[in-house]
């Protein structure tokens, strides 16, 4: 993003779209749809592509393909469409295109979680830094609460120990400055709330707390248990 754009206060879904769509304006990442089979996902995808935020390209069975845009009324335009009817080779042909640099986004279609990630995680090393890690960052938007929230780890890293946990507040400091949130206030959530020497997780979320009260973390303020 240019230095001179402003970013305001994001505290919707929509503020979030509106910065994609003013990063769009310079570069748009060219964005995968596998198996493409979830119509809900399918839907939303074609209107990313036609709010010029991606640019798009399908894996999949194209003859499915087609038969459910006709039957949902979906209209893909001139949409490239990489013909592959088999599920497991689809989710090995967006990995070997993500890994080239020829598309910097994969959406799941109607594939388990677990399948794509498990052959993502096959050349892992290839898709990160030595010494990161690989995360899941949800955003959420609760009806009763006026801001969003990001939630960490929900689908990949299941037991972090502390160093992982310091590099899962990387990763998600990272996508909230990404989406316009700066110096979030992250709370690393255990099952009580106070450090409880047989709880683990507890004696780990005050160290965290306290190396982000003497500057040790940076981009965030850091609370818990």
């Amino acid at each position: 993003m240019s230095p001179d754009i402003q970013i305001p206060f994001v505290h919707s879904y929509d503020a979030i779209v509106n910065q994609a769509r003013s990063k769009a304006r310079e570069s748009r990442p060219t964005a995968a749809l596998v198996v493409p089979s979830e119509m809900d996902t399918l839907r939303a995808f074609v209107r990313a592509a036609e709010e010029d935020l991606i640019q798009p390209l399908i894996i999949g069975d194209e003859a499915l393909l087609r038969k459910n845009l006709e039957l949902n009324s979906i209209d893909i335009g001139d949409t490239h469409v990489i013909d592959i009817n088999q599920p497991d080779m689809a989710v090995q042909t967006a990995a070997r295109m993500a890994r080239a640099g020829e598309i910097q986004v994969i959406v799941q279609g109607k594939l388990l979680a677990a399948d794509l990630l498990s052959e993502l995680f096959a050349h892992e090393q290839e898709f990160r830094s030595p010494g990161k890690t690989v995360s899941h960052v949800a955003v959420l938007k609760p009806k009763q609460y006026p801001k969003l929230l990001l939630l960490t780890d929900g689908a990949v890293v299941v037991q972090p120990d502390l160093k992982t946990k310091l590099n899962l507040i990387g990763n998600m400091v990272y996508v909230a400055e990404k989406i316009g949130i700066t110096s979030p206030r992250l709370a690393v959530v255990a099952a009580v709330e106070v450090v409880y020497p047989q709880m683990p997780a507890t004696m780990e979320a005050a160290i965290l707390a306290k190396m982000a009260e003497r500057g040790q973390i940076k981009g965030a303020r850091v609370d818990g248990p």
